[in-house]
């Protein structure tokens, strides 16, 4: 990747970080403020976020500085596989973090209804830092999905953290004019008070499904399982071609996605015929499928080997 893609990955994780700080210091000082449970979940879930964040800006460091890709710099690297792994380790941590806090906040939830529920000062005040924040978190989503559209994973999931927050924002509003309208009706007065806890139960069910699917990616990368079989069906489109054109007896591919890196090793038997298939022609073969497969990713880690011994493969 370019030094200028790279650059950009960090500005739009600076800008994630920037507005986070906003977010956060503004649902702290409001929650404590009015004495609500979901502005201060709301609160504490994104200055968590901020932390995330900067997590990830370390990893951006770590695999901006990636030189396996150059022979040369081998024996100095510590990676001399590629620190691609670093990605789905963040994102790993960023989803167990987000989930921890998810349950945390729907036992604190259930408590609070077991104990009688809360009311909160001021209802209007809650619908205004919903408002707020609701603009906020759009402002920052539509920000880093236009300018973030192509970018990696990282990128991807900070994204999705914006989403998921504007969403909670929205709850926030609809909470506190459900909450006010229950005040005022004699009949609902004495349910109005669970609204809160309530609405904080079901934001953690609905925001644990992203942080979840995301927890089960990261985890499929770091154990070097096989990439979504679209993938895989693209590669053997790919490979078809030489096998028919060099008259090889078989091949087998090895194939798994680890961030934003693809890894492809194929090895291809060659029969009797071809024993004298020399290094130049093997180069050539390599080139080739290097130009058909970069497509599908633009940090490909590529690996073609030869051998007459199915043992080898």
């Amino acid at each position: 990747m370019s030094t200028n893609a790279h650059k950009k990955e960090h500005r739009l994780i600076q800008f994630s970080i920037a507005m986070g700080t906003i977010y956060t210091t503004v649902g702290i000082a409001w929650g404590l403020i009015i004495q609500s449970g979901i502005i201060l979940f709301d609160a504490i879930y994104s200055g968590v976020s901020i932390l995330l964040s900067m997590i990830t800006m370390y990893a951006l460091v770590i695999i901006s500085k990636d030189d396996s890709f150059d022979a040369q710099n081998i024996p100095n690297s510590r990676f001399h596989m590629g620190s691609m792994a670093v990605e789905p380790l963040v994102n790993m941590i960023k989803s167990l973090v987000i989930i921890s806090i998810c349950l945390y906040g729907f036992a604190s939830a259930i408590l609070l209804i077991i104990n009688g529920g809360s009311e909160s000062a001021n209802a209007f005040s809650g619908v205004y830092y919903g408002l707020i924040t609701a603009l906020i978190c759009s402002c920052s989503w539509c920000f880093l999905k236009y300018f973030g559209r192509n970018q990696n994973d990282l990128i991807q999931a900070e994204c999705e953290q914006w989403m998921v927050d504007a969403i909670f924002s929205v709850l926030v509003v609809l909470s506190f004019l459900l909450s006010y309208w229950m005040s005022q009706t004699e009949t609902l007065r004495g349910l109005a008070r669970y609204i809160d806890p309530l609405s904080v139960i079901i934001a953690t069910l609905y925001f644990i499904k992203v942080p979840f699917n995301r927890l089960l990616i990261s985890t499929k990368e770091l154990l070097v399982m096989a990439p979504e079989e679209s993938i895989q069906n693209d590669i053997e489109k790919a490979l078809r071609p030489f096998v028919s054109k060099h008259s090889f007896s078989d091949y087998f591919v090895r194939a798994t996605k680890t961030g934003r890196q693809l890894s492809v090793d194929v090895t291809f038997i060659v029969g009797d015929s071809m024993s004298h298939f020399d290094i130049q022609q093997q180069d050539s073969v390599r080139k080739k499928i290097e130009q058909r497969l970069t497509p599908l990713s633009e940090n490909l880690w590529l690996s073609v080997c030869f051998t007459n011994d199915l043992y080898w493969a």
